[in-house]
C-alpha cells in the first residue's frame, strides 16, 4: 500500500515538474518573443504602427510673386485642374482612354499605355484648361479623378519670358529668375497630422499637429512693363522686316546698371511651354556670345586716351591695306588718308583703330577689357550666364591686339557689350547689370549683395569719347539712330559670323548691331540692339540704328527725362494718313505736322510748354553747338484726341506726352492700330492705345472720323 503511494507521489511530481517545465519554456519563450518585438523590432513595428494610425497631409506653399519695377504682376500662383486615375478601379480601359482622347485631346494610345502600366495611381493630363475639367468630369467615368493643383501663372503671357523662365508641372523651375531665385520663389512646405482609427476615422487632434507653409518671397524686378513692351513690339517688327533669324535689345539705366529691359526674338509663352521649341528658352542676352565688330572702337580710343598715347586732335594714318603679321586689314567704307581719332570712329576705320591698337599695346588693351568684365561672368541674377570669349594670349599679341581693335578675335553677350559701352556713359565707372529690385519675405525686405563698381576710365575720357560717339548720330553712319529732341551717342557695328566648321568667317551671315545712350549731357539710358543675320539689308547703321531710335525715344519720353538740343536727322517714317505742308505756315500747323515736317527737313525742334496749339515758333542760333533750331511755343487749347492710328509707338508717344496726357498702350507690335479717344474727340487725362504690326487702310481711317489732322489749330 505504502509502495502504490510513493509510486503515484513521484507520477505527480513528475507530471508536476513537466507541466513547470513547459509553462517555464513557453513563458521564456513569451520574454524572448517580447523582448525581440519590444527592444529589436520596436521602433520600427512603431514606424508602422504610426504609419497606420497617423496621416500626413503636406501642405504647399504659394510661390512668391514676381512684379515689374512697378508693382505690375508677372507671374503668380493659381490652382488649375489636373486629371488622374486609379486604373484598378476602371472597369473598361478602352472605352475610358477612348473617351478621354476625345476630350483632352491627348492621343488614345497614350492614355491605354497609362492605364495598362500596372501601376496603383497614374496622372493622365495635369495643369489643363478649367472646361475641359467640367467635360471629363461629365463623363463620370468610374477610376478617373479630377483634382486641383498648384501651377505657375503668367498673366502677361510671352512677355519677358526669357527673364522669368518658367515652372513645369512637377515643381521645377526652368530658366530666368524663376530658376536663379528659386531658393527665395519656392517658399518651405507645412503639414498637417491626424490620428485615425482601424476604419480610417479621425480620432484625436492638437494645435502641435498642423505646421504651416511659408510662402515664397515677393521678387520686384528692376524691368519696367512698358519699356519692355515697347522693346520687344520694335525688336519682332526689326527681325521680321529684315528677314533676320533673331535679334536681342539690353535697356540699361545708366548710373545704376538697373535692366530697364530685356528682350529676345524668337520668344516663347511660359503658359503654354510644353509647345515650345527648348531652344527659344535659353536668354541669348546673357547665353549668346557674337563677335561685337566695330561696337569694340569706342573702348580701344578710350583706353588710348587714358594712357596718353592719342589725344583728342591727334591724326592718324589711315591709309589702307594695311598688312599685320600673315593678315591683311581694309576698310569697308572709302575715306581720307588721315584721320583724327573722332574721324576713326566716326567713319569707322579698321586701318586706323588697328593702328591705335597696336600702338597701344595687347596688354594695355587687356588691362581694360578685364576691368570691363570681359571675359568673365557679370553676375547678374540670370542663370547660365557665358563668360564670353576672350584668348589673354593672343591679345597681347600685335596681331591680337589690331583684331581686337575692331571686334574680332573675341566674342562677347549682348549685355557684356552693354555694360562695356556703359561705362563711357558712366563718367568712365563700370557698374554691375542688375536686375532684382527688392526681395520681400513677408516681413521684411532681404539685403541684396552690393553691385560691384570699377573706376576704369576718368570722367575727362569718358566725356571725349562720347563726343566722338555722338558725332558717329550726327555725321557718321548712326544717322538713322537720331532721336528728335536729344542728344545721342553711339556706334555701329557690323560682324561677320564664323562658319559652323570653324573655318574662316562667313561671307552671307552677319550680326548688325547698334549701341548708344542718351542724353549726351546727361546720360540716363543705354540700349543695345543687335539683329542677328538680317537679310534685307546688312549693316547696323541701317538695320539696328532704325530700333534703337524708335526705341530711345519712347523710353526717353515715357521717363520725363528732359530734351536736349540736338540735330535730328531724316527717319524712315510709317505710313500715316495725312499730307505734309509745302510751305513752313508754322502757326497753321498741327504739332504732329511739325514734327514730321521737322525729320523731313533735317531740322532740330526744342519744344517750349505744354499743349495742341502751336502759338509761336522762332529759329534761333547757338554757337556753341553751331546749328539752327526751331523753338515751338505751345499753350493749351480746347483739346481735341489727335489722329495716331498708323504711326510708331514712339513717334505717337513724343506727340501725346507733349500734349501732356497720360499713355496706356495694351498688345504688342510697332505701330498704333487703334485710340482712345476717337481722333476729333474732347481730351481726358488718359489716352489707351492699341499696338499691332498692321496699319489701318486709308478708308477705315476716314470713316472713324472725317477731320483731316490731328489737333485744333491756332485760332486767328
Amino acid at each position: 500500500m505504502e509502495l502504490d503511494e510513493k509510486r503515484d507521489l513521484q507520477k505527480f511530481r513528475l507530471k508536476v515538474g513537466l507541466i513547470f517545465f513547459l509553462l517555464s519554456a513557453v513563458f521564456l519563450i513569451f520574454i524572448v518573443r517580447l523582448f525581440y518585438l519590444q527592444i529589436i523590432q520596436g521602433g520600427e513595428l512603431r514606424q508602422m504602427a504610426e504609419e497606420n494610425q497617423i496621416t500626413k497631409e503636406d501642405i504647399p506653399a504659394d510661390r512668391g510673386l514676381i512684379l515689374d519695377c512697378n508693382g505690375e504682376l508677372l507671374a503668380t500662383t493659381i490652382l488649375a485642374p489636373s486629371i488622374y486615375a486609379l486604373p484598378n478601379e476602371i472597369p473598361d480601359r478602352d472605352y475610358t482612354a477612348e473617351k478621354l482622347s476625345q476630350v483632352l485631346g491627348i492621343d488614345k494610345n497614350y492614355l491605354l499605355s497609362r492605364l495598362s502600366s500596372g501601376y496603383r495611381f497614374v496622372w493622365l493630363a495635369r495643369q489643363i484648361d478649367p472646361s475641359l475639367s467640367d467635360e471629363v468630369s461629365d463623363l463620370k467615368l468610374s477610376g478617373v479623378v479630377v483634382t486641383s493643383e498648384q501651377a505657375r501663372h503668367y498673366p502677361q503671357g510671352s512677355l519677358a519670358c526669357h527673364l522669368l523662365g518658367f515652372v513645369d508641372v512637377e515643381g521645377r523651375a526652368v530658366g530666368g529668375v524663376e530658376q536663379s531665385l528659386d531658393k527665395y520663389l519656392r517658399g518651405n512646405p507645412g503639414f498637417s497630422l491626424s490620428l485615425q482609427d482601424a476604419v480610417g476615422r479621425s480620432v484625436a487632434s492638437s494645435d502641435n499637429d498642423f505646421i504651416p507653409p511659408s510662402d515664397g518671397c515677393t521678387i520686384k524686378l528692376t524691368i519696367d512693363e512698358w519699356c519692355q513692351r515697347v522693346v520687344e513690339s520694335e525688336l519682332a517688327y526689326a527681325v521680321e522686316n529684315n528677314q533676320a533669324q533673331g535679334g536681342t535689345v539690353v535697356v540699361l539705366e545708366v548710373k545704376t546698371g538697373r535692366v530697364l529691359a530685356m528682350a529676345s526674338v524668337p520668344k516663347f509663352d511660359p503658359n503654354q511651354y510644353k509647345t515650345s521649341n527648348p531652344t527659344t528658352w535659353k536668354n541669348p542676352a546673357v547665353n549668346l556670345v557674337y563677335e561685337p565688330g566695330s561696337t569694340m572702337k569706342p573702348l580701344i580710343v578710350a583706353s588710348a586716351l587714358e594712357k596718353g598715347k592719342v589725344g583728342a586732335y591727334t591724326l592718324i594714318n589711315c591709309k589702307g591695306p594695311l598688312q599685320v603679321g600673315e593678315a591683311t586689314i581694309t576698310d569697308v567704307l572709302q575715306h581720307e588718308d588721315t584721320l583724327s581719332v573722332a574721324q576713326v570712329i566716326t567713319k569707322s576705320s579698321n586701318v586706323g583703330i588697328a593702328r591705335i591698337a597696336m600702338d597701344l599695346g595687347g596688354n594695355v588693351i587687356l588691362h581694360y577689357l578685364e576691368l570691363m568684365g570681359i571675359g568673365e561672368k557679370l553676375g547678374i541674377e540670370l542663370p547660365n550666364e557665358s563668360c564670353g570669349i576672350l584668348h589673354p594670349n593672343w591679345v597681347k599679341t600685335k596681331e591680337g591686339a589690331a583684331f581686337t581693335a575692331f571686334g574680332q578675335g573675341l566674342a562677347l553677350t549682348p549685355l557684356q557689350l552693354a555694360c562695356a559701352i556703359n561705362t563711357i556713359a558712366n563718367n568712365g565707372v563700370w557698374i554691375q547689370p542688375t536686375i532684382v529690385d527688392s526681395i520681400y519675405d513677408g516681413d521684411n525686405y532681404l539685403s541684396l549683395p552690393e553691385q560691384k563698381q570699377v573706376p576704369v576710365f576718368s570722367p575727362e575720357v569718358a566725356k571725349i569719347v562720347t563726343l566722338f560717339m555722338e558725332e558717329v548720330v550726327t555725321n557718321g553712319g548712326g544717322k538713322l539712330a537720331a532721336v528728335p529732341g536729344y542728344r545721342v551717342a553711339g556706334k555701329t557695328g557690323t560682324s561677320q559670323k564664323t562658319k559652323e566648321n570653324g573655318g574662316g568667317y562667313s561671307e552671307n551671315n552677319f550680326v548688325a548691331s547698334f549701341v548708344g545712350f542718351a542724353p549726351v549731357e546727361d546720360p540716363q539710358v543705354l540700349v543695345l540692339v543687335m539683329i542677328d543675320e538680317p537679310r534685307t539689308h546688312l549693316y547696323g547703321g541701317s538695320v539696328s540704328a532704325p530700333v534703337f531710335s524708335r526705341i530711345m525715344g519712347g523710353i526717353l519720353q515715357y521717363l520725363e527725362i528732359s530734351p536736349s538740343i540736338t540735330k535730328p536727322l531724316t527717319l524712315p517714317n510709317p505710313e500715316v494718313i495725312c499730307q505734309l505742308p509745302e510751305a513752313p505756315h508754322f502757326a497753321d500747323m498741327t504739332l504732329l505736322q511739325i514734327i514730321k515736317w521737322a525729320k523731313s527737313k533735317d531740322q532740330t525742334l526744342y519744344f517750349k510748354g505744354e499743349g495742341d496749339i502751336v502759338e509761336d515758333a522762332d529759329l534761333a542760333g547757338d554757337e556753341g553747338n553751331l546749328q539752327d533750331y526751331l523753338t515751338i511755343s505751345l499753350k493749351e487749347g480746347d483739346g481735341v484726341m489727335p489722329q495716331v492710328e498708323g504711326l510708331s509707338v514712339g513717334l505717337a508717344y513724343e506727340m501725346l506726352i507733349n500734349l501732356g496726357l497720360q499713355v496706356q498702350t495694351k498688345g504688342d507690335g510697332p505701330l498704333v492700330v487703334e485710340q482712345s479717344p476717337l481722333p476729333g474727340d474732347k481730351l481726358g487725362e488718359k489716352v489707351s492705345l492699341t499696338l499691332g504690326f498692321s496699319l489701318p487702310q486709308k478708308k477705315d481711317v476716314e470713316q472713324k472720323s472725317n477731320i483731316k489732322l490731328v489737333s485744333k489749330k491756332k485760332n486767328k
